[in-house]
């Protein structure tokens, strides 16, 4: 048995999206999660798995008058000012 600490991400349709170590074996793992009751500060994510399922996430929620390129912009600039502490 292992204990991970990390931060996940709650999806709008309930899917919980938790970066793990990349020397866990792929397929099915029982788990045990304990969720805090007030969400968490959200720090900017590193790894490329949870980068795309951000972006993805945003673009699906994304205005469509914004174009694909307009959407990463706005997203970096989000990222850049969270990694600045000034969002």
């Amino acid at each position: 048995m292992r204990t991970i600490e990390t931060q996940a991400t709650i999806t709008a349709d309930g899917t919980l999206i938790v970066p793990v170590p990349r020397d866990l074996l792929p397929g099915p793992h029982r788990v045990v999660v304990v969720i805090d009751e007030a969400p968490a500060t959200p720090r900017p994510a590193t790894d490329p798995e949870t980068l795309l399922a951000q972006v993805r996430e945003r673009l699906a929620a994304a205005p469509a008058t914004r174009t694909l390129a307009e959407q990463l912009e706005l997203d970096r600039q989000e990222r850049d000012a969270a990694l600045r502490g000034t969002a």
